[in-house]
């Protein structure tokens, strides 16, 4: 085991490890006022976003052929250790899968939250603990990390804005040539046609 560090859990070969640090919810939590019966619920929930969103880093890179060696997670923050991808593309897909990962999660509460006031109001009240963390902590952690600096993750997702409107401004390029294309096209064949036509007219007249 690493310095610090206790596995408890794997995902396809990839080891998953907890860092001490993680621990640091439960004085965190409780100096906010809140209540101690919830203070283990709402850590398991807390522990599943940083985990789904590492799995969201993890699932994007197999999906680029990308080796990922672990997964970490810290008090605030997690890590997928993986190789370098060898295209751009590559590497912003991964940094976006960690935000996915997240989204999935966020709408599934959102979803469960909305359910459950429709038919159980009380309920969604008594649940308000577990809702605050799997829906405003989630949303906080999402916007955090797509704050484009280093090390967090919109450092890279952003990357893709470039790519995309060069990508346009490319399509548009090949759009107005074809469309160019076309128009020279057609005043060939209308040159033809008016060339056509005054040798006819021209040969009409020989006859006469």
């Amino acid at each position: 085991m690493e310095s610090g560090f206790w596995k408890f859990a794997h995902w396809k070969s990839i080891p998953i490890y907890a860092h001490w640090t993680i621990l640091l919810w439960f004085p965190w939590y409780l100096l906010q006022g809140s209540s101690l019966i919830w203070v283990v619920p709402t850590f398991f929930c807390f522990a599943t976003i940083l985990l789904l969103h590492e799995l969201g880093h993890a699932i994007a890179a197999r999906y680029t052929k990308t080796r990922v060696h672990a997964i970490r997670l810290f008090v605030m923050h997690g890590e997928c250790q993986h190789d370098t991808p060898y295209y751009e593309t590559e590497d912003i897909l991964i940094a976006w899968g960690g935000v996915i990962g997240q989204l999935c999660l966020l709408v599934f509460a959102l979803a469960t939250q909305y359910l459950l006031k429709l038919y159980s109001p009380v309920l969604t009240y008594l649940l308000s603990p577990i809702f605050d963390v799997l829906i405003r902590t989630n949303l906080l952690i999402l916007v955090i990390n797509l704050i484009p600096v280093k090390p967090l993750d919109g450092y890279i997702a952003w990357r893709i804005i470039p790519i995309v409107l060069k990508k346009f401004r490319l399509q548009k390029l090949q759009f107005m040539s074809l469309i160019n294309r076309r128009s020279r096209s057609k005043n060939k064949t209308a040159d033809a046609e008016k060339a056509n036509k005054i040798a006819q007219d021209l040969f009409d007249r020989l006859k006469k």
